[in-house]
């Protein structure tokens, strides 16, 4: 099959870890199938390379991504780009992975590339507005436009999880929107020779957090439930612009002697934490599926967290915000039998959730959808 990918950002080379679940996709197919990648953003050179056996052609557009007012600027050029790649060696589909950096496909992308089958992968921020932490489209009309438009276009469109796929059936309704809008839940997936069970099982660590330190991970919450455990040690994996404020939320929670904030972890060391680690914590407002939550349960590592994204289906959850939820589930632990859990936390993981899952997920929905197309 002949597949293009619209990223905002790919890697340079197979150790420049940009998205990993993407360059693991990528790998996935590597030799299978004819894949070109057009990553927006990252790298901002346009020289084409290789990666994993895919052909990438950076669209050259360095910096942060745009807003929303300016992306419909860079149809012209981009969208050219694209149908040369197409008219040279005719896409039988094309995947722009987010709405909002898919805005540049307003016309009808399959009528345009002359009937390649588009479908669109749903991102963090595109179907949400979060007044509280000022976080995604949703609260700019404008934005909130184009991804409806993008819906309305689409194929195809692929969830990552049941809550991003009840997500994306609710704007549907409301934006009543026609019936040929198809929602396929296909999970991401993790690379389980990296992430795995360790060699010796031991846990020194008791809790673990991983992520960018950023309003929608909030890591507030996660801080105030610490809080109420006596004695509970925190390991904070990540960097971000809420670390200055979460380590003063951490001294006047009185737990700074318990929580230990790391920073960047580089993702080839980033199972050791894991590993070494009783219970991941994830305390999000939103997560359209929330990868480290699978990169640990890959690892055997127990997850906790809020009811969002991939972590009703694969830990214990609570309702956002409820402290006193995650705490109960926190007490209702069990304490036999951990060795035995974690390898069914890591068999869990390698039965649904690999890359290669994915990868055969995604051709999987294709292959119905042309189907049913005849």
């Amino acid at each position: 099959m002949k597949i293009g990918l619209f990223l905002t950002q790919v890697g340079r080379h197979e150790d420049d870890w940009t998205i990993p679940v993407y360059q693991d996709l990528l790998r996935a197919w590597e030799q299978q199938h004819s894949v070109r990648v057009f990553p927006l953003h990252y790298p901002p050179e346009s020289a084409a390379y290789e990666l994993y056996g895919a052909y990438v052609f950076p669209l050259g557009l360095s910096g942060d991504p745009l807003p929303a007012e300016a992306l419909p600027e860079l149809a012209q050029s981009v969208f050219a780009e694209v149908k040369r790649h197409h008219h040279t060696l005719p896409f039988d589909a094309f995947m722009p992975i987010a709405p909002t950096s898919a805005a540049i496909w307003r016309p009808r992308i399959g009528e345009a590339l002359g009937g390649a089958q588009p479908w669109v992968s749903l991102a963090e921020a595109d179907l949400v507005g979060l007044q509280e932490i000022r976080f995604g489209w949703q609260l700019d009309p404008e934005a909130a436009t184009l991804v409806t438009e993008v819906l309305s276009n689409a194929t195809l469109l692929i969830a990552p999880s049941r809550y991003a796929a009840d997500l994306t059936h609710y704007h549907l309704r409301l934006a009543k929107l026609n019936s040929h809008n198809r929602v396929y839940v296909v999970p991401f997936g993790v690379d389980v020779t990296h992430f795995h069970l360790p060699e010796v099982d031991q846990r020194p660590r008791e809790f673990i957090h991983v992520g960018p330190l950023v309003p929608v991970k909030r890591q507030d919450i996660l801080l105030k439930l610490i809080a109420r455990i006596p004695g509970a040690q925190l390991d904070l994996v990540g960097e971000g612009v809420l670390r200055e404020p979460l380590e003063v939320l951490a001294e006047r929670l009185n737990i700074a002697d318990r929580v230990v904030f790391h920073g960047h972890v580089p993702y080839e060391k980033l199972p050791a934490f894991y590993q070494e680690a009783s219970f991941f914590l994830l305390t999000s407002q939103h997560e359209m599926f929330g990868l480290e939550a699978l990169q640990a349960l890959a690892c055997g590592t127990d997850v906790y967290g809020s009811q969002v994204g991939i972590l009703p289906e694969i830990g214990h959850t609570a309702p956002f915000g409820s402290v006193d939820g995650l705490l109960t589930q926190l007490l209702a632990r069990p304490r036999m039998h951990s060795e035995r859990n974690r390898m069914r936390r890591h068999w869990l993981a390698t039965q649904h959730y690999t890359a290669q899952h994915m990868a055969q997920g995604i051709l999987n929905v294709l292959r119905l959808a042309r189907a049913e197309a005849l």
